[in-house]
């Protein structure tokens, strides 16, 4: 007998020309990048079966992400982003309709509890029609909610995910309130953080905007440069250096494991 695996939609929330929220160093389309790539790593263990709207740094239309998910069929969408305009909360936006969607809210927001943020706002809006505000909420066809870790304009909230490192455990959290949510018990090698780091072999490695050699050029690594290990997929590592400040795509044929 087959069985029918839970299909989650993750929107990384702007990219390319749109870069979301700025202040000082932290660019939100970066941020939410790294925070759903990592959630997407975790959901993947439990068998789940993921869609992205972007694994790169690119413009994806809202009205592209909502096709994505409903031609696929996700079960459920979840929108991932940071915030800015001087708050100091994380957020949790449902449906006005609710369904399972402020039940998944709900646990989300129990898990990012646990990263320290004082308050969690879940809640929903409506626009001048009445119905959901949000296009991507409005517009699928399954229960959706937009994620905001919190205020990368905050002095305080920042502090929570102004490291690379602290935007994977975001990303981690949010996974573990959709398993949750979806009655998954979380297998304590998840609980426990497991970074794995790489030395690079060439002479110079160029570090690219996706993976394969077609993509631009962001920046390029001295041999003996140390770098943290993310995905491997297609023969190119998702890299994190500079002490976690960088990441972009590397061949993992010039990177050995410590």
């Amino acid at each position: 007998m087959s069985i029918i695996k839970i299909k989650i939609f993750l929107d990384f929330g702007h990219g390319g020309s749109d870069s979301g929220a700025v202040s000082g160093a932290l660019i939100e389309k970066a941020m939410n990048l790294i925070t759903g790539l990592e959630c997407k790593n975790i959901l993947e263990q439990y068998d789940i079966e993921v869609m992205t709207s972007r694994d790169i740094d690119k413009t994806v239309s809202l009205a592209e992400r909502v096709r994505m998910a409903n031609e696929w069929g996700a079960d459920y969408f979840i929108s991932i982003h940071y915030n800015a305009g001087g708050g100091d909360r994380g957020e949790v936006i449902h449906s006005i309709y609710r369904n399972k969607g402020l039940a998944l809210a709900n646990s989300i927001a129990a898990a990012m509890k646990s990263l320290g943020q004082n308050t969690i706002k879940i809640y929903e809006k409506r626009g001048q029609d009445n119905k959901d505000y949000y296009y991507v909420i409005k517009n699928t066809r399954m229960d959706a909610v937009i994620v905001e870790g919190g205020f990368i304009d905050n002095a305080v909230d920042r502090q929570l995910f102004d490291t690379v490192d602290e935007q994977k455990a975001m990303g981690r959290t949010i996974a573990y309130g959709i398993l949750n949510h979806l009655g998954i018990a979380i297998r304590q090698s998840n609980l426990q953080q497991n970074i794995q780091y790489g030395t690079v072999t060439a002479t110079e490695l160029n570090v690219r905007a996706g993976r394969g050699t077609n993509y631009d050029i962001w920046d390029t690594l001295k041999s003996g440069a140390k770098v943290e290990l993310g995905e491997l997929r297609d023969g190119w590592y998702l890299v994190y250096y500079n002490n976690g400040k960088a990441s972009g795509y590397a061949s993992a044929k010039y990177i050995k494991k410590d």
